[in-house]
Formats: C-alpha cells, sequence, structure tokens
C-alpha cells in the first residue's frame, strides 16, 4: 500500500472516511501490524504523483491520491470520498 507524506489532504480524508481512524492512530496500528507479521505492507513516498506512479507499476498495489489526478489505464479507482 502506497502512501502519499504525512497529513497529505487525501490520506486524511481516506482514513477518516474509510477506517474512522485520525493519522496518528494508523501509525500506531501499522507499526503494530507490521510488527506482528515481520512484513512491511506500507512505503510511504514523496508525493502522490509519486504513489500514483508506483501503483501503476505493481499489479495489485494499493495507494492514496487525490480524485483530480490523470489515471492511467492500469489504475483503478476502488473508493471515492466524493473530492
Amino acid at each position: 500500500i502506497y502512501l502519499p507524506p504525512a497529513r497529505t489532504p487525501s490520506l486524511v480524508h481516506v482514513l477518516e472516511g474509510v477506517m474512522k481512524w485520525n493519522e496518528s492512530t494508523f501509525e500506531r496500528q501499522m507499526t503494530i501490524q507490521e510488527t506482528a507479521v515481520g512484513r512491511t505492507y506500507y512505503r510511504r513516498l514523496s508525493s502522490e504523483t509519486e504513489v500514483l506512479a508506483a501503483v501503476a507499476r505493481d499489479p495489485g498495489g494499493l495507494g492514496v491520491v487525490k480524485g483530480d489526478l490523470l489515471l492511467t489505464e492500469h489504475v483503478v479507482v476502488i473508493w471515492s470520498g466524493g473530492q
């Protein structure tokens, strides 16, 4: 799962809209989950554009980006909070 930088509006929107968590709760749970399974699930990238590029290269990859970015033909929206 590819994530944009911390406190990015799209990330905050997804965490609150889908998971009903604030970002600090998500960060704690992410660390607990990854430690328990000994594996990294989340990768924070430097921008939403970089997240989109990573998802386009990774079949099965998930990413959080704002809705007004131009999607490639291999990227599908699976949730939109109306923004």
